[in-house]
């Protein structure tokens, strides 16, 4: 008679952190994702990046706001794998 036994898991540390962090940096990404719908950067041809920083709708309103989530999402993402 075969019965099959599950092995011990025993609690992962740190899973938590890592997830913050991949977390974060998906805010960053994002936050450069929309960048580059906004502005056609990255696009076969397009503008280069100060030429479609420049042409950002409403610049004064979307640059510090794609930015500051650009730069929010990789300092958290540095804290949460370096400190945490």
């Amino acid at each position: 008679m075969c019965t099959w036994t599950t092995p011990s898991r025993s609690p992962r540390t740190g899973t938590q952190e890592i997830d913050a962090a991949i977390l974060t940096l998906c805010l960053a990404m994002l936050a450069f994702g929309s960048y580059c719908l906004l502005t056609g950067f990255g696009s076969r041809n397009g503008p280069g990046f100060a030429a479609s920083w420049n042409s950002l709708p409403a610049p004064t309103v979307t640059g510090p706001v794609v930015g500051g989530l650009f730069a929010l999402g990789i300092l958290a993402a540095l804290v949460c794998a370096l400190v945490l």
